[in-house]
């Protein structure tokens, strides 16, 4: 797997209904808490997602910093990321908010205004070493998404 990312539940819109189609990455080349096992240790589950994929992909929020399963992920992510190559744990800050020091002196993707989204996702996707979709993605009026 190429991408996790790691997410508040209250910010899937932005990650489902824009960073995903933006990346355009192929099927199961990308996880996100939604693709978990029902019925599996969620601690688990965080454990194999964080160590299966070659990069994690953290969207920072308020409510991120709130949730504690993305607290604990971003927690596995960071220990995991120690002795790594670089560029193993990247952060997204889609919001603004107080970030632990051991994110915050990473360098980020910064999707505070939605202005800054595209060259954000282009960043990710060239870190990614992928393309990008194969058609440019058009916006239905009211997608969620672009409400943001």
């Amino acid at each position: 797997m190429d991408l996790f990312v790691l997410h508040a539940p209250a910010d899937a819109p932005f990650v489902h209904g824009y960073l995903l189609p933006e990346l355009g990455l192929p099927e199961g080349s990308v996880r996100t808490p939604a693709d978990f096992t029902p019925g599996a240790s969620r601690a688990a589950e965080l454990e194999r997602a964080v160590t299966g994929a070659r990069v994690v992909l953290l969207v920072l929020t308020p409510a991120f910093l709130d949730d504690t399963w993305s607290e604990l992920g971003e927690q596995l992510a960071s220990h995991a990321a120690v002795g790594a190559r670089e560029g193993r744990l990247v952060p997204l800050v889609l919001q603004p908010c107080r970030l632990p020091l051991r994110v915050e002196f990473l360098v980020q993707l910064d999707c505070t205004s939605q202005d800054r989204w595209d060259d954000a996702v282009g960043r990710l996707r060239r870190h990614l070493d992928h393309p990008g979709p194969a058609r440019p993605t058009t916006w239905p009026a009211g997608c969620p998404a672009r409400a943001w």
